[in-house]
Formats: structure tokens, sequence, C-alpha cells
């Protein structure tokens, strides 16, 4: 084994015939150097953009569809006996989320005063840094992540 560095493509024979480097980085893992050989394939794969759940556009329909349908349920199971509502009927229904379902200066403070908690957790607790894996767009380079989730 390598010391922990796996190699893409060049261990199972598939490199599909290329041994052009691109990058040679240095680094350190486990207290001893070593070096990251970046393929122009590898290169080109960082480059590659791939997007999930159809891209910027699925991601916004997710965000806001979750949000709709969190609202929809809400008002069925508390207005409805749980019987589900045509969208029409649902436009009625509106003037009764707003009174019920708003969210309250109280509701803000303490969903903010959370979130707060949260960084000030994630800066000041204690935990190892791990170092990750070679990051192929920064050349190899290896980000430093702080693990304190479990003190927290």
């Amino acid at each position: 084994m390598n010391g922990g560095l796996k190699k893409r493509g060049g261990e199972s024979g598939c490199n599909n015939g290329t041994t052009e480097h691109h990058h040679v980085s240095k680094n350190v893992l486990n207290g001893k150097p070593t070096t990251v050989v970046l393929r122009k394939i590898e290169k080109d794969l960082d480059n590659e953009v791939k997007y999930e759940f159809c891209g910027p556009v699925g991601v916004s329909f997710i965000m806001l569809g979750s949000v709709f349908f969190m609202y929809y349920f809400y008002a069925c199971l508390s207005f409805n006996e749980g019987r589900l509502y045509s969208l029409p009927e649902f436009n009625e229904v509106l003037p009764l989320l707003k009174e019920h379902a708003s969210p309250t200066l109280e509701s803000v403070i303490v969903y903010l005063g959370f979130v707060l908690f949260q960084a000030l957790l994630a800066v000041t607790m204690p935990g190892p840094t791990i170092q990750g894996l070679p990051v192929i767009s920064l050349g190899g380079k290896r980000l430093d992540y702080l693990c304190n989730g479990l003190a927290s």
C-alpha cells in the first residue's frame, strides 16, 4: 500500500493508457513526506461539473417545495382533521396559516440563538484535527478538519 493514499485508476490497471503527469505536490502523511502525482485525466475530472437533483433548478424546487408541503400537511392536520385539501380549498386556508403558523419574534430569537450557539461550539470546543484527502484542484493539498462534534 502507499501509506493511505489511493491512486485513481493506476492500481486497477485502468489508466486509459495515459501516464502524462500534470502536477506534483509535496504533502505530509502520518509524519512522512509524500508526493501526489496528478495526471491530466484527474485534473480534467476535477474540472468537470456534474449536477445532482437537476442542478440549481431542481435544488430550488426541493427547497421551496419542502416548505410548501410542510405547511400543506400542517393545514390538513390542524384545520381539516387530516383530510387532504384540493388546491382551490387550500387558498381558503392561507389566512389561518398566517395566523397560526407564522414565525413569531420569540421563535426567530430562539432559532438564531441556537445557530449562534452552534457556531460558538464549532469554534471553541476541543477535538482532533484531521487531514482530509488530497484535493486535486488545489494541487494535491490536504485540508485540515477540526473534528469536535462529540465534544459539542
